[in-house]
């Protein structure tokens, strides 16, 4: 079996293996800190010419808590890009 890689820094865009989602991972600073304390969460629906043109949805989640989404999207396929039109990195 293929070794996955861990991120504990989960920031910027994946998409499905299926090209038809893409999530957005974006650090939101807490006002008392220079550390991220939440990472926000958009959820987007693929168009056919790969942009994100459907919103689908949005959470505020605790880091560690996003860093668990972010590897377990990766390790199901999810591909990092780029920016949000699909520009496999």
């Amino acid at each position: 079996m293929a070794k996955i890689s861990v991120i504990n820094d989960p920031e910027g865009w994946l998409t499905d293996p299926n090209k038809k989602w893409t999530m957005h991972f974006e650090k939101s600073l807490s006002p008392n800190s220079k550390e991220s304390s939440e990472i926000t969460l958009d959820m987007w629906r693929l168009m056919p010419n790969r942009a994100p043109s459907q919103f689908k949805s949005r959470r505020k989640l605790p880091f560690q808590e996003a860093s668990k989404i972010w590897n377990e999207l990766i390790s199901l396929g999810w591909k990092k890009t780029k920016n949000r039109c699909l520009n496999i990195a």
